[in-house]
């Protein structure tokens, strides 16, 4: 069988992506592919289960590549994104959705985190309970 062209392969690749997004597994790919009713008016790919493999490599590569991402410029866009939805819900009179866009942003910046406090230097003097007295137990018992 000659090797594919590289718009075939593109195609194939193209196709293993999606059925991983679907959230199939490498058996299920090849199962599935190896099935060819599920290839209604498309080419026969009559590929090994070696050949497939090899496509699921290549899609695993592509989703290696779409991950290694600018996180600043990522952060940079979401931040924008939201900026133009609350204008816009602002704008409209829609502050409920005004709200979310700005707690988006917050949670971005990470706005709403709780504050961490560094315990390992801090000194707590507590002195001891001391057992209450007969007198202050009377007490207790009398007010409740």
């Amino acid at each position: 069988m000659a090797k594919a062209s590289k718009h075939t392969s593109d195609q194939r690749t193209s196709r293993i992506v999606g059925l991983i997004v679907m959230g199939f597994g490498s058996n299920q790919i090849i199962h599935f592919l190896s099935d060819q009713k599920n290839w209604k008016d498309e080419e026969d790919w009559s590929l090994s289960e070696r050949q497939i493999r090899n496509y699921i490599n290549k899609a695993q590569t592509y989703f290696r590549e779409e991950a290694n991402i600018d996180r600043d410029a990522q952060i940079g866009i979401s931040l924008k994104r939201y900026q133009k939805i609350f204008t816009v819900a602002y704008a409209a009179g829609d502050y409920k959705a005004a709200l979310a866009a700005q707690s988006k942003i917050n949670d971005l910046f990470g706005l709403n985190s709780p504050v961490s406090v560094d315990l390992q230097n801090v000194n707590i003097n507590v002195s001891p309970l001391e057992k209450p007295t007969d007198e202050e137990i009377a007490e207790c018992d009398a007010e409740y």
